[in-house]
């Protein structure tokens, strides 16, 4: 789960901290999938956060079909948003 500073504001607005853009409807199995995403000012990812691409009707986040780590740099300034991108290898 991606950590954020107190300036956030309450649970309910951090659903809308993380934006995806630009997603496809089908992926296809041979091309590699880019996952862009936004994180809003003050966010940060964790070690253990990751980006997964779920099957139409999944129920359970363990039904995920591959997963990529989020990956920021360290240098990348928290106090505003920012794109960042996670790829999917075809196989």
């Amino acid at each position: 789960m991606f950590s954020m500073d107190s300036k956030c504001g309450s649970s309910v607005e951090y659903f809308s901290l993380i934006t995806f853009s630009d997603v496809p409807e089908v992926y296809s199995t041979v091309n590699d999938v880019t996952c862009h995403f936004t994180l809003a000012p003050n966010m940060s990812p964790e070690s253990t956060d990751y980006v997964a691409i779920f099957p139409v009707g999944w129920k359970s986040v363990d039904e995920y079909v591959c997963s990529q780590p989020v990956t920021v740099s360290a240098d990348s300034d928290s106090s505003s948003s920012c794109m960042h991108s996670v790829t999917f290898s075809g196989i």
